[in-house]
């Protein structure tokens, strides 16, 4: 085992509070860079549980020299003060070093256990989102649903079916019955899926997505949304459409009225803004006292906020918003972390952010299907000054 007693003495230095010389600084920071162990060994041992636990049996030491240092003062001469001052600095120096030593020798094997098994959670692929999705019955039943799944039953009526494993259709097989019953169809992060409503309203769910939804419609089409959605309404002109995206901690509902068209709907909870993007037909978005109707290739803002309801229109390119249904990431003037959000969300990792976040936008386009490696070096590549280190599904981001 490696001689690692100067090392210890360093580290018990500043965990007294002692100030480190440039020197010995560097050459702190070089022994943690050798190794992982090093770095980990170091990051535990000066952690504040250790040195709270440490602190305590210090004060204790401090008590007890006290004590024996005032008895020393009635009856002993100042050569024999100074003398035992000396031995115990050197003991409380000794230690500190065997604690140190002590912790290293009995935590290396485990850290080095730990080391191999976050190695092979490296190793471990990551895959791109897939069609999975749970399906919440008005009962509170919940029904997995993915690609290899079949599904067939009849609620109030109305025959809900599996097809292919990536899709749900919903068929009406009545003309009156109950309209109350409601069904709640909800994706993974990972998880995307395809549902056909009663009506023949086709959408496509993202991942980390909610839509509710009743199994028949009445008078009028209501559905709810949590997350990002892609619409194909069908037309009824006396049952018009709307997408209620639910308010977040606080914040007032936006509403989206329709006849029959197709567009996109953004709004993950406390994720950026509310996004409606229109391609086809016309709808009209409307957040609290303000409302706008959109013409094809417009896109409505909605700010996150308790007070304002403004909303901002502007021209984009729609198939920026859609990309996602087509298997894309595509940033066109998007903020950093919205992006790493979106890729969090499609791969289900987290990403713990080592740095400060950068407050730029971004342009990109990214194949979905690559795999997290594959895109977190693309992710490198776009002149954003980050790095990505993966541990699992854990990835760490770090400036370049």
């Amino acid at each position: 085992m490696e001689d690692t007693s100067a090392i210890e003495a360093l580290i018990a230095r500043q965990m007294l509070g002692q100030q480190l010389t440039p020197d010995e600084e560097g050459l702190l920071r070089q022994w943690q860079s050798a190794h992982p162990l090093h770095k980990r060994f170091y990051k535990d041992l000066t952690s504040k549980d250790v040195l709270h636990s440490y602190k305590e049996v210090l004060e204790v030491r401090r008590e007890n020299y006290a004590a024996i240092m005032s008895r020393i003062g009635k009856q002993g001469k100042v050569r024999k003060i100074r003398w035992s001052l000396l031995i115990a600095a050197c003991s409380l120096a000794l230690l500190i070093t065997s604690f140190a030593l002590l912790f290293w020798r009995q935590n290396i094997a485990h850290t080095s256990n730990s080391l191999m098994a976050d190695k092979a959670a490296m190793t471990v692929p990551v895959k791109p989102a897939g069609s999975r999705a749970t399906l919440i019955l008005g009962d509170g039943r919940k029904i997995p649903l993915d690609s290899g799944a079949s599904l067939a039953l009849t609620a109030n009526g109305v025959a809900v079916r599996s097809i292919t494993g990536t899709q749900l259709q919903y068929t009406d097989e009545l003309t009156t019955g109950d309209y109350s019953a409601t069904h709640t169809l909800v994706t993974p992060r990972s998880g995307v899926f395809q549902v056909t409503l009663s009506d023949g309203t086709l959408v496509w769910l993202n991942a980390d997505s909610r839509l509710i939804y009743p199994t028949r419609f009445a008078d009028a089409r209501k559905v709810e949304l949590q997350g990002e959605a892609y619409f194909e309404v069908a037309k009824d002109h006396h049952r018009p459409f709307q997408v209620t995206i639910l308010g977040f901690n606080g914040e007032k509902p936006t509403t989206v009225d329709v006849l029959g068209t197709h567009f996109n709907v953004k709004a993950y909870p406390g994720v950026g803004d509310i996004r409606t993007t229109l391609l086809e037909g016309a709808v009209r978005v409307r957040h609290g006292d303000s409302d706008k109707v959109l013409k094809p290739g417009q896109q409505a803002s909605v700010k996150r906020s308790r007070s304002n309801d403004d909303i901002e229109v502007k021209q984009v390119p729609t198939q920026d918003a859609i990309d996602w249904r087509d298997g894309f990431f595509r940033a066109d003037n998007i903020p950093v972390a919205e992006i790493i959000g979106e890729v969090g969300r499609w791969y289900d990792v987290t990403f713990l952010w080592e740095t400060p976040v950068p407050e730029i936008n971004m342009m990109l386009i990214i194949g979905r299907n690559e795999g997290i490696d594959q895109t977190l070096r693309l992710l490198e590549q776009s002149d954003i000054g980050l790095r990505f280190e993966r541990d699992g599904r854990h990835i760490h981001v770090l400036k370049n």
